[in-house]
C-alpha cells in the first residue's frame, strides 16, 4: 500500500514537490520499502524513522521537517490523482486570501471499484470549514492541500489516535481559515474490509480520544463564530449527548459527565435543551453516569417516557423543534422487503443526523454483525450486550402497547401510508408539516434516492452479514471460482410465486436451465458456474448439463452469494435485488410471462435501490441497467510482459462506466492465463479468443461487440492516463461536430524512459484537385476515441488494410465530423526496436498511400474498388512474403530513430541510443554522422550556458 501511496504523488503533474515518509515503529517489512523507495528516488524521498505514537505524531514529525509552501497529508493505503497539486496549487495562487484548497474526493474498495464519488462534502463547494465540522468530518485527511503558514499558525497535531485530524481541521476553522474549492477528482480513499466495522461501535480507547474532541470542536465553533440556534449546532447537541449516553455504558463515567456538560452547555446557548435531557441528566447524578448509560442504551421506561411527554406536546410548543428520531412500525413482508425501506430510512437519518428506532425488524437483527446485539435494532448501532431472549420480546411486547397508547393520545405524531404508495422521504413539504420530534412511521415504499446514493456505504455496512454467515458465503463462492471463469447467481423463486402476482413471476426449474442455457452461449470458451440458490429444493438432474452448485441453504446466506457473484439472473424480486446492490453485481430480470400477459415490454419500474450500470444481453429483460458510455478495444498478441499494466491502466480509469475488449489473437505464451486473472478481478473485461487474424480483423471483431456510445483504441503495450477516457468523452460531448477525439503523447522506452513529446499532428494531402489540403492529424492509434455510431457509419476499419488501418479509418471518419484534441499528456507510446522495421515501414507506406488516393476519390464521387482491390493484393504479399530476420545495419537504424526522437531533450540518453547503434552496427555512417553532430551541438552548448 506505501508503494502505491508514493508512486501516486511521483506521478504528479506538478512536478516541484518533497516526500516526507514517517515510519511510525513498523514492525513489518514497511521500514525496509520505505528505505527502498528513498533510495531509489533520493532527490525526492525522505524517510523519518520513529517510535510509534499514533496518525498524529506521525504527521507532526513530517511538518516538522517539511520545507514546501504548501503541505499534503497523505495516509499510506490512500491515493492522490495525478492533477492533484497542479490542480490545487494553481487554485491558491489563483486566490491568495484562501488558506486551504480541495477537491473531489471518490471511495474506492480494494479492486479499485469506485464506490462513491463524490465521497463525503467533497463534491460541494464551501467558503469555511465550519458549521460543516460541527456535523462531520466532511472530507478526507488526503482531500486538502495547506498552505505552509495556515499550519505553522494552528500548531502542532494532537497525539489522539482517533479524530486527531477532525480537531486540526476544526482549529484551523477558528483562524476563520477561507476555503477554495477545486470541482475536479483530486483522491481516492480506499475502503477496506474493517472500515465496515464501524458505524457507532468504536472502542473504549476511541470513545475516549472522542470525548477529548467533543469540548474541542465545541469552542472552536463558539471562535468560529457559529450561531447557537444553528441547525449543525442542534445535530452537535444530539450527537454529544447520543456519545455521553455510550461513553457511560462503557465504563467511562468521568468522560461520561464531561461530555454531557459540553451538551448541556450548547443546548443551553441555543435554548434547546430537551426533557429527555433534563431527566438523563437527574438520572445520572441519582444512580452514577455509568449506570445511567447502560439504563439508557436499552431504550428502557425511561427513554419511553420521555419520548411520550414529548409526543404529547401542544402544537405550539413543539412547532419550534425538528423531528429527531424515526420509529418504523409493521411487521409486514420477508426480508428484503423491510430491508429496502429500513435502508432508505437510515440514508435519510444519516444525511440528517436522525436517530432510528425498528422494533419490527427484530426477528431479523441476529444476522447482521452490527446490530445482532441490544434489544431493538436502531441506527446509529448502539454497543449493548446480549439480552436474553426473554427481555428481548417483553420489551418488544411493552413498546408495541406504548405505541398504541401514543397513537390514542397524539394521532398526529404517526403517519401511514398505504402499502402500494410511495412516500418520498426527502419530500421537504412532508419534513416542513411535521411538528413533532419523534415520527412513527409505517409504509413499504419509503424512499429517499438521493440520500440512498450519497450514504449507500452506510447502509451496506449497516447490513453487513453476521461472521458465520460471511464464512459460509466466502467458501461457497471461493469453491465455484475453482470450477468457472464467471460465477453467474440463479436466484430460483419458487413456492409462494405460484400466486404472487397471478403467478407470472412464477417459472418451473426447466424454464431457469434454459435461462442458464442462454446464459453459457454469451461466453463462448469460458467456464460458467452457476450457483443456484432457491426457497424449494432443487432437482440436481434438471442441472445436470451445467456446471453448478447450490448456494449456503439459508436465506440470508443464499443473499450475500448472490451478491458475491458475477451476475445475477432470475425473475423480478427485491431479493436479488438487494443482492445487486450490496454487491454491486449487473442483475437481470427474466419477465417474459409478464411481457406475454401484457403484451408489450414491461417499462421498467421505480427502483429502491441504486443499481450497477452493466447489460449482459438482450434476452434478458434489464430493471436499470444500460450499455456502457465507453468501449475500450483491445488487440494482443504475445504480450505477456505489459499486458497486466496495460490493461489496470484501463481498469484504473476515473471514467468507471466502461467495458475493456480485449482480442487475444493467437496468443502462445501467457497472454490468454493474464488475461484470465484480471477477468476474474473485474467483470468489465472482456476477453475474446482468435487464431491469429491480424490486427486489423482482430480490432474489427472487437469493435462489433462493442456497446458503448462511444469506441475506445488502445494499443497492448501502450499506458492510458487515468483521466483519459473522462476528458475525451467530456471533449466529445461538448463538440457535438466532432466524431473522433485524440490526446498529445509521450513516446517512452520498456524502461520508462521519456524519448519523445508529441502534440499536434496535421495530414498535408494533395486534394482531388491538386491543391494541398490539411487536416487534422492523430499522434497515434491508440489515443483514439470515436462515436460508435460514426464508425458503424463509416463502415468500421477496412479488412483489406493489414497496416494504416487507422489512417484509413481516419480519413472515412472525416466525412462525417471533425477531430477534437485534448491538449494534455494522456497516452504513453512504448517504442521497442522490433517496433521499428525497415520491411514494415514499406509496407505501411504503401498502405498510408492507397487510403489517401481513396480519400480523394471519394472526395471527387469516384469509385475507389480499384484501391480496395490493391490494398488487398498488398494484404497477401505481406502475409505471404516471407519476414527476413532484422539485420544489424536494420537494428542500429532503429536505434538511430530513437536517439533521433530523443534529441537534445534528454542528450545523454539520445548519446546511450547512438553507441548502442554503433555496437550493433560499428560502420553505420548515418549514425556517426549523428553521434558527432549531437556532440558538437552538446559542448557548444555547454560552453555557451557555462555549464
Amino acid at each position: 500500500m506505501l508503494t502505491a501511496a508514493v508512486q501516486s504523488v511521483l506521478a504528479q503533474t506538478y512536478r516541484q514537490f518533497e516526500i516526507i515518509i514517517v515510519d511510525d515503529g513498523s514492525t513489518d517489512e514497511t521500514g525496509r520499502v520505505a528505505d527502498a523507495l528513498a533510495a531509489a528516488h533520493p532527490e525526492r524521498i525522505r524517510v523519518c524513522h520513529v517510535a510509534n505514537g499514533g496518525p498524529g505524531a506521525a504527521r507532526e514529525t513530517g511538518r516538522l521537517s517539511a520545507q514546501g509552501e504548501f503541505i499534503q497529508y497523505l495516509d499510506s493505503d490512500d491515493r492522490l490523482l495525478p492533477e492533484k497539486f497542479a490542480v490545487q496549487v494553481d487554485a491558491l495562487q489563483q486566490h491568495p486570501e484562501c488558506g486551504i484548497a480541495y477537491g473531489r474526493t471518490r471511495l474506492v474498495d480494494e479492486n479499485d471499484d469506485v464506490l462513491a464519488s463524490p465521497y463525503k462534502w467533497s463534491g460541494e463547494s464551501r467558503d469555511t470549514l465550519f458549521p460543516g465540522l460541527l456535523v462531520d468530518r466532511w472530507w478526507n485527511t488526503h482531500t486538502p492541500l495547506y498552505r505552509r503558514q495556515v499550519c505553522d499558525a494552528v500548531g502542532s497535531w494532537a497525539t489522539m489516535r482517533m479524530a486527531e485530524d477532525w480537531q486540526y481541521d476544526a482549529r484551523m476553522g477558528a483562524l476563520g481559515t477561507k476555503l477554495v474549492h477545486c470541482n475536479v477528482d483530486v483522491s481516492e480513499h480506499r475502503q477496506h474490509s474493517q472500515d465496515r466495522l464501524t458505524g457507532g461501535q468504536l472502542s473504549r480507547s476511541a470513545l475516549q480520544d472522542f470525548s477529548k474532541l467533543i469540548p474541542a470542536l465545541y469552542d472552536c465553533a463558539r471562535q468560529a463564530g457559529v450561531p447557537p440556534d444553528a441547525a449543525e449546532m442542534h445535530h452537535f447537541i444530539r450527537w454529544t449527548f447520543s456519545l455521553s449516553r455510550q461513553l457511560g455504558h462503557s465504563g467511562l463515567p468521568v468522560e461520561a459527565m464531561h461530555c454531557f456538560d459540553t451538551a448541556r452547555q450548547a443546548a443551553e446557548a441555543a435554548r434547546a435543551i430537551t426533557l429527555d435531557m433534563r431527566v438523563y441528566q437527574m438520572v445520572a447524578r441519582f444512580i452514577g453516569w455509568e449506570a445511567a448509560g447502560r439504563l439508557n442504551t436499552h431504550e428502557t421506561i425511561l427513554d419511553a417516557s420521555v419520548t411520550a411527554m414529548q409526543s404529547l406536546r401542544t402544537s405550539s410548543e413543539a412547532a419550534s423543534l425538528q423531528c429527531e428520531k424515526i420509529v418504523l412500525l409493521g411487521e409486514s413482508g420477508q426480508l428484503c422487503i423491510r430491508i429496502f425501506p429500513f435502508a432508505h430510512v437510515i440514508a435519510f437519518a444519516a444525511e440528517h443526523g436522525l436517530t432510528v428506532c425498528n422494533p419490527g425488524f427484530a426477528e431479523y437483527a441476529s444476522e447482521f454483525e452490527g446490530s445482532r446485539c441490544g434489544m431493538i435494532l436502531t441506527y446509529p448501532l448502539r454497543i449493548d450486550p446480549t439480552p436474553p431472549a426473554w427481555i428481548k420480546r417483553l420489551t418488544q411486547r411493552a413498546m408495541r402497547w406504548q405505541h398504541r397508547l401514543l397513537r390514542r393520545l397524539a394521532p398526529s405524531a404517526f403517519v401511514s401510508v398505504e402499502e402500494s404508495e410511495e412516500y418520498c422521504l426527502d419530500d421537504n413539504e412532508n419534513l416542513r408539516s411535521f411538528v413533532h420530534p419523534t415520527m412513527y412511521l409505517r409504509g413499504l415504499y419509503l424512499i429517499d434516492r438521493s440520500s440512498f446514493a450519497k450514504h449507500q456505504e452506510t447502509v451496506r455496512a449497516y447490513f453487513e452479514p453476521r461472521r458465520e454467515t460471511q464464512q459460509s458465503v466466502d467458501t461457497c463462492v471461493a469453491t465455484a471460482r475453482q470450477h468457472g471463469d464467471i460465477i453467474v447467481g440463479v436466484h430460483v423463486r419458487q413456492g409462494d410465486y405460484q400466486t404472487h402476482f397471478h403467478g407470472l413471476l412464477y417459472y418451473e426449474s426447466e424454464e431457469y436451465a434454459e435461462l442458464m442455457q442462454d446464459v453459457v452461449t454469451l461466453f463462448p470458451g469460458r467456464r460458467v458456474r452457476f450457483i443456484v440458490c432457491s426457497n424449494v429444493a432443487q432437482p440436481v438432474e434438471t442441472f445436470a448439463e451445467f456446471s453448478w452448485q447450490p448456494g449456503p441453504g439459508s436465506a440470508v446466506g443464499d443473499l450475500y452469494t448472490l451478491a458475491a457473484c458475477d451476475y445475477i439472473i432470475g425473475a423480478a424480486s427485491t431479493y436479488s435485488q438487494w443482492a445487486s446492490f450490496y454487491g454491486n453485481v449487473p442483475r437481470y430480470v427474466h419477465n417474459k410471462k409478464v411481457n406475454e400477459h401484457f403484451g408489450h415490454e414491461t417499462p421498467p419500474a421505480p427502483e429502491t435501490a441504486t443499481q450497477p450500470a452493466h447489460q449482459l444481453d438482450t434476452h434478458f429483460a434489464l430493471i436499470d441497467h444500460h450499455p456502457p458510455v465507453v468501449s475500450a478495444v483491445v488487440a494482443a498478441r504475445n504480450e505477456e510482459q505489459v499486458i497486466e499494466p496495460s490493461v489496470r491502466s484501463l481498469l484504473n480509469q476515473t471514467l468507471r462506466d466502461i467495458e475493456i475488449i480485449v482480442v487475444n489473437d493467437g496468443s502462445t505464451d501467457r497472454t490468454a492465463e493474464i488475461l484470465s486473472q484480471l477477468q476474474a478481478d473485474d467483470a468489465r473485461l472482456r476477453v475474446l479468443s482468435t487464431t491469429g487474424i491480424g490486427l486489423t480483423r482482430a480490432l474489427i471483431l472487437g469493435c462489433q461487440q462493442a456497446r458503448g456510445t462511444f469506441i475506445a483504441r488502445h494499443d497492448a503495450d501502450d499506458f492510458s492516463a487515468p483521466t483519459r477516457f473522462e476528458k475525451q468523452v467530456k471533449a466529445l460531448e461538448s463538440n457535438g461536430d466532432a466524431v473522433l477525439a485524440t490526446s498529445w503523447i509521450e513516446e517512452i522506452n520498456n524502461e520508462g524512459d521519456l524519448l519523445s513529446e508529441t502534440r499536434n499532428v496535421q495530414y498535408n494531402l494533395a486534394g482531388p484537385d491538386g491543391k494541398p489540403l490539411t487536416l487534422q492529424g492523430i499522434p497515434a492509434h491508440g489515443t483514439t476515441m470515436f462515436r460508435r455510431e460514426a464508425y458503424e457509419q463509416a463502415g468500421g476499419y477496412s479488412p483489406e488494410f493489414y497496416f494504416a488501418q487507422d489512417c484509413d479509418l481516419w480519413l472515412r471518419l472525416h466525412h462525417l465530423g471533425g477531430v477534437v484534441v485534448v491538449e494534455e499528456f494522456l497516452y504513453q507510446r512504448v517504442t521497442r526496436l522490433d517496433s521499428i522495421s525497415v520491411a514494415s515501414q514499406q509496407f505501411q507506406a504503401e498502405f498510408a498511400r492507397i487510403s489517401q488516393e481513396c480519400f480523394r476519390r471519394r472526395l471527387s464521387g469516384k469509385d475507389e474498388a480499384p484501391q480496395r482491390k490493391e490494398a488487398e493484393a498488398l494484404r497477401e504479399r505481406v502475409l505471404t512474403e516471407p519476414k527476413p530476420r532484422q539485420t544489424a545495419a536494420e537494428r542500429a537504424t532503429a536505434f538511430l530513430l530513437i536517439g533521433a526522437r530523443i534529441g537534445s531533450a534528454n542528450p545523454s540518453l539520445a548519446r546511450s541510443y547512438y553507441t548502442q547503434a554503433l555496437r550493433e552496427c560499428p560502420y553505420h555512417l548515418r549514425t556517426w554522422r549523428r553521434l558527432l553532430m549531437h556532440l558538437f551541438l552538446e559542448a557548444f552548448t555547454t560552453r555557451v550556458t557555462g555549464g
